[in-house]
């Protein structure tokens, strides 16, 4: 078998030179990787708090939506009795203590 003929000294360089770079990234690996752990646990983290104060949220003012939504829809029905509107609806269905009649 036939031995490859000895690197020249620009073959030679330039192969020390990529190696001596990838020892740098190999270097810098470890530390890139801790810092990606670090965020992703940063992430995770902070991914919980958001589906925390989520369900705070929706716990806490939920209701309280759903009763303004009442009183919106009492407000607009007893306007329009006022006005009126739904005068006839009112007498028509006997609702008249709900609207104000």
């Amino acid at each position: 078998m036939r031995r490859p003929p000895p690197p020249s000294s620009r073959t030679h360089w330039a192969y020390q030179s990529s190696n001596a770079g990838l020892t740098q990234q190999e270097r810098i690996l470890p530390e890139l990787t801790d810092q990606l752990a670090t965020k992703e646990t940063e992430f995770a983290t902070t991914g919980a708090e958001l589906d925390r104060f989520r369900l705070h949220y929706l716990r806490r003012f939920a209701p309280l939506y759903a009763e303004l939504d009442r009183l919106e829809a009492e407000v607009a029905s007893r306007v329009a009795v006022r006005d009126g509107r739904l005068a006839w609806a009112a007498s028509m269905s006997g609702e008249t203590q709900l609207l104000g009649c």
